[in-house]
């Protein structure tokens, strides 16, 4: 999509540069948590607009990452959006 369209889409200006963060654990991560609670981190450390994909809203583990996710995405700058969108954007 267009840039003004994926901005009103996602209500988030895309002021550069633009990061587009997707953490989706494997399935036999030692240590998906943690890798999170560093992802969430180094966003703190590099101003820029993040969208964050999150991960399916799976048992256990998952449902955690996706609350780390969303709390990082509560600062300004940041939009979390579904990974599986329910209707995609038009492509140009």
């Amino acid at each position: 999509p267009a840039r003004a369209a994926l901005q009103t889409d996602l209500a988030l200006p895309l002021r550069p540069p633009v990061i587009l963060v997707t953490m989706h654990p494997a399935t036999l991560a030692v240590h998906p948590v943690k890798e999170a609670l560093a992802v969430a981190a180094a966003m703190d450390e590099v101003e820029a607009t993040y969208v964050i994909t999150l991960p399916n809203s799976d048992e256990g583990t998952v449902t955690e990452i996706r609350r780390i996710m969303q709390q990082a995405a509560g600062k300004p700058g940041r939009k979390a959006v579904e990974a599986a969108r329910p209707t995609p954007l038009p492509l140009p």
